[in-house]
């Protein structure tokens, strides 16, 4: 039976293997988030909702123009009275989710919105809201714990979990070293190290190709 010194000197051996693990697996979610904030895809949905959005707008401007005032519902509308765009049972206009836009007027202006994929007010960057006559709110990047609660985060964190356990196990094999003779613990911690810095480095590397143009 090992005795205890050679029990903890394992134990040991077992906590470096892990934190290095877990320093792969932290390097490579840290690298996903860092490339979720350069790159946002313009999906069929929000180029479908930012075409109906500036249609309405062109038509509420239009009903002001005529009537010198400002509708009070979408109902107002011609387009909507005609139904030539897709619209719910309540008459509200469907953006591109689906989801029915919002309306409403404030002092002598409106405000035309759709909640974006979420369907609730707030979110950031691809999930944030949509407004008639104005710009996106991208590139507001998300924060790593908006990333994290993101549906895209998913597939990163996947990633990054195989990553650390594919890291575990050949730690271990640096650990045990030849039957017989582990190495020293000094010489398990620079290998661990050596790991832990050339994932770090790697990922880096991979990141830094997504900033370069026609990189991939």
């Amino acid at each position: 039976m090992p005795n205890p010194g050679e029990s903890n000197l394992w134990l040991l051996r077992l906590a470096l293997c892990l934190a290095t693990a877990v320093t792969v697996a932290a390097t490579t979610y840290l690298c996903g988030w860092l490339n979720s904030r350069q790159y946002y895809v313009r999906s069929e949905e929000y180029v479908a909702t930012r075409k109906t959005l500036e249609f309405l707008r062109e038509e509420i401007e239009r009903y002001r123009e005529t009537t010198g005032r400002w509708p009070d519902t979408f109902a107002d509308l011609k387009v909507v009275k005609e139904e030539q765009l897709p619209v719910d049972e309540f008459g509200n206009p469907k953006d591109g989710w689906g989801r029915s836009m919002r309306y409403w007027k404030e002092a002598d202006q409106y405000r035309l919105v759709s909640f974006g994929p979420l369907g609730k007010p707030g979110g950031v960057g691809q999930y944030g809201e949509l407004h008639a006559g104005q710009s996106d709110t991208w590139p507001e990047h998300p924060t790593l714990w908006q990333f994290t609660t993101m549906r895209d985060a998913l597939p990163v964190q996947i990633a990054s979990v195989l990553a650390g356990i594919v890291a575990f196990p050949l730690c271990l094999l640096q650990a045990r070293g030849k039957p017989g003779n582990p190495p020293s613990l000094a010489k398990l911690l620079l290998a661990c190290a050596v790991t832990a810095l050339f994932a770090v480095f790697a990922a880096l590397m991979i990141s830094g190709l997504h900033l370069v143009p026609g990189g991939h």
